[in-house]
């Protein structure tokens, strides 16, 4: 395990201030469309906030392989923007009437348009990304499209029905974690972007990293049905398991970043 400090909130705040500043203005501008709805639609979305871990994970996965690229601001917004599409088509889903304490975007525009709005921002996700003219981006994107989509369609089949643990595992990394470990290997893809598959450092410890990580964070989910202690050991193993895996990773400030994340989305205030 790496001798170096963790950082602080306000160290790694401070580290990506202008980075995460930088991706709002671009996701605002990337999610303007001639059609007036769906800026609508998006720019409610957007003011909603959120923490913005994704891009966060993106820009340190870059950073701590000292990259410098513009394609973080790009990708930060695209991840960004399939976060967001999930959560419209989730509030439809669950019939949700609010989101992030504001009524969800299914009650104002109603499911139709949203529905739509939410087709769009993937579409404007996969456009924006396929300007970098790298295969490996949208491969990695294609996959976890195709997984989240599996994930909520899983959920749905068993939603009343009691289900195992591996089962339980595997809808929480479809739905989850595996964007979070998408936007860990985007870091590496933009740091190394000429590199072939296979030959990138890092990429698979980076993308464990996000698996760990994403795990932990949805393990809140069972903290709120009552399983208190047991969450709250597995999150802190996957997070500790998070930890574990950057071992390896060239020792600056982004690691040190990297290894304060997993305690972050682990705490009971976040």
């Amino acid at each position: 395990m790496s001798t170096i400090s963790i950082a602080t909130a306000a160290e790694v705040f401070d580290l990506l201030k202008d980075d995460l500043a930088a991706i709002e203005l671009e996701f605002s501008r990337q999610a303007a469309s001639p059609v007036t709805v769906v800026t609508d639609i998006a720019t409610y979305l957007i003011a909603g906030g959120g923490k913005r871990i994704r891009p966060l994970l993106l820009l340190l996965s870059a950073k701590a392989l000292d990259s410098d690229s513009d394609a973080r601001i790009r990708m930060g917004a695209v991840v960004e923007m399939l976060h967001t599409a999930t959560l419209v088509h989730d509030d439809i889903i669950d019939e949700a009437s609010t989101r992030r304490g504001r009524p969800s975007s299914n009650t104002t525009w109603g499911n139709a348009k949203c529905v739509l709005a939410g087709d769009w921002l993937y579409m404007q996700a996969f456009q924006t990304a396929l300007a970098e003219r790298n295969f490996r981006i949208l491969d990695l994107l294609i996959s976890l499209t195709q997984q989240m989509v599996e994930g909520e369609l899983l959920q749905m089949e068993k939603l009343g029905h009691l289900i195992n643990e591996e089962e339980y595992f595997d809808l929480i990394y479809r739905k989850t974690a595996c964007l979070f470990k998408v936007s860990m290997q985007l870091g590496a893809v933009i740091a190394n972007p000429n590199l072939r598959d296979g030959e990138r450092p890092f990429e698979d410890t980076l993308g464990e990293y996000g698996r760990n990580l994403g795990l932990a964070f949805q393990l809140e989910i069972l903290q709120r049905h009552g399983s208190l202690a047991y969450a709250m050991d597995t999150a802190c193993a996957y997070a500790e398991a998070a930890r574990q895996s950057i071992a390896e990773l060239p020792e600056n400030e982004y690691k040190r970043a990297l290894l304060w994340v997993p305690g972050f989305v682990t705490s009971r205030d976040r």
